[in-house]
């Protein structure tokens, strides 16, 4: 059987509809999918085994279901020969990039990663450690070595198709076709299992929060790919007919995880998270306290001793570790890493570096000077990533609406890419989370105590007796 998907390669929107049926001789294939055609392009392959949910709608190249009162609904069912599976990315892009291992339909699976962006469209992000990453992965991808018979080309693409069509299941990565059906959320979607020899989509339970939006309308309903996201801000809520989009889930990933793997993100990710690097640390630091070079290198050593003992990670991979998530929380090593680079020459003098190394380590406040101090850091952190970007959130937002209007065709004159897009989504969300911060920082710095309490801005862990 064979399922019809589109593809946009034109703004002309053609009205037929088709609906398959299958026959009662097939008692394996119970369902219908009914296709909205625009421009006819590629025919993914469909075998004849796989099982479909009779709930479950393709229109407008998009996944719907039609009854999202069941907590978990099973989407599509198929044998496990139908998937390819290796343990790294490498290993699914050298089966993939084999001529005899090719899977039906997987033109279907378009990966438009940053590392194939032109340096302008990199810039939009206005965040040097992503578009580093993007460069690195850059020159990685020209430095691969293709198998044997496969062009440096065709390796890049079966790379970047294992890298944001691969899927982490049971410790290994899984390619199945038909999901390129569904477009990404995160976190909460569609996951994948094994069950015996088959391989089941189904949803994760949280059909209930997600928006509704009506087949072929709301966001980006003229041109939606497999890779666009759903995204709370713009998915509009539809009376009369209205059905839940389908998305797979990709986890609890942040903004800028999800653009150098998949190519999207979204200005609401609840998962979202901001990494700063030690050089935005100390730099934020020095701005606040103007500490001398001796006391510097005082609270480095407590930094030292906190990684010796386990309570900071090791950075020597070149990942720091500290965060600040969405909502305008700090991460616990971020927490941390601040009260060593906070710590005075008095704080130093009485409790030793290894008495501060401890305090830091176990939660236990050491000051209410100290308090401020950090919170003052942490607030200067924020506003100075703030005033680096080129654009501030509240213009953002304004850019994003105007992206909105023209992927809906409202307004035409607008020629913005959806590289654009995400770029604009990626950098909002970052935003927000650092105003957040920035405001608990600030109202911290107001009303400090020496006792922990759930009003810091830090995640530090609260430990109680008994």
């Amino acid at each position: 059987m064979h399922l019809l998907i589109t593809q946009l390669s034109s703004t002309r929107e053609c009205n037929s509809c088709f609906c398959i049926r299958q026959s009662w001789l097939l008692v394996h294939l119970r369902f219908m999918l009914v296709m909205e055609l625009f421009t006819l392009s590629v025919g993914l392959q469909m075998p004849m085994d796989t099982i479909c949910a009779p709930e479950l709608r393709f229109k407008g190249g998009l996944a719907h279901v039609t009854s999202p009162s069941q907590p978990a609904m099973e989407l599509l069912r198929a044998p496990l020969t139908h998937a390819l599976n290796a343990a790294t990315v490498h290993d699914l892009a050298q089966l993939l990039a084999r001529e005899e291992h090719r899977v039906d339909g997987l033109e279907l699976l378009k990966a438009d990663l940053p590392h194939h962006w032109s340096d302008a469209e990199l810039a939009e992000l206005q965040w040097q450690p992503l578009v580093a990453a993007a460069a690195r992965r850059r020159r990685d991808l020209e430095l691969a070595s293709p198998p044997d018979g496969v062009s440096h080309a065709d390796f890049v693409h079966a790379i970047d198709v294992a890298t944001c069509h691969g899927l982490d299941l049971d410790g290994q990565l899984w390619l199945w076709p038909a999901t390129g059906l569904f477009r990404r959320s995160a976190p909460h979607g569609a996951v994948l299992s094994t069950e015996g020899n088959e391989i089941v989509l189904r949803t994760d339970g949280a059909a209930a929060s997600a928006p509704r939006v009506q087949p072929g309308s709301g966001r980006k309903a003229a041109s939606a790919t497999s890779r666009d996201p759903i995204d709370k801000d713009t998915a509009s809520a539809v009376s009369g007919d209205s059905v839940f989009e389908v998305t797979l889930s990709s986890g609890w990933r942040s903004n800028a995880h999800l653009l150098l793997s998949q190519g999207w993100a979204s200005a609401s990710l609840e998962c979202d998270a901001v990494e700063v690097d030690e050089t935005m640390m100390l730099s934020a630091a020095q701005t606040v306290l103007e500490a001398s070079q001796q006391l510097r290198q005082k609270q480095l050593a407590v930094i030292a001793g906190l990684r010796r003992f386990g309570y900071l990670s090791d950075a020597s991979d070149g990942q720091s570790g500290c965060s600040i998530f969405a909502g305008g929380y700090a991460c616990d090593s971020l927490g941390r890493y601040l009260q060593a680079l906070s710590l005075s020459e008095d704080e130093l003098r009485t409790f030793g570096e290894g008495g501060c190394t401890i305090n830091i380590g176990e939660s236990v406040p050491i000051s209410c000077d100290h308090e401020r101090r950090v919170g003052q850091v942490l607030s200067q952190l924020c506003g100075g990533l703030l005033a680096e970007s080129a654009t501030s959130a509240t213009e953002d937002e304004a850019i994003l609406h105007a992206l909105e209007r023209a992927s809906t065709g409202l307004d035409a004159r607008a020629t913005h890419t959806d590289r654009v897009r995400a770029c604009v989504h990626a950098r909002l969300s970052r935003k927000r989370a650092l105003s957040s911060c920035r405001e608990r920082a600030d109202a911290w710095v107001q009303r400090p105590t020496a006792m922990a309490s759930l009003r810091r801005p830090w995640r530090v862990s609260i430990r109680t007796s008994g």
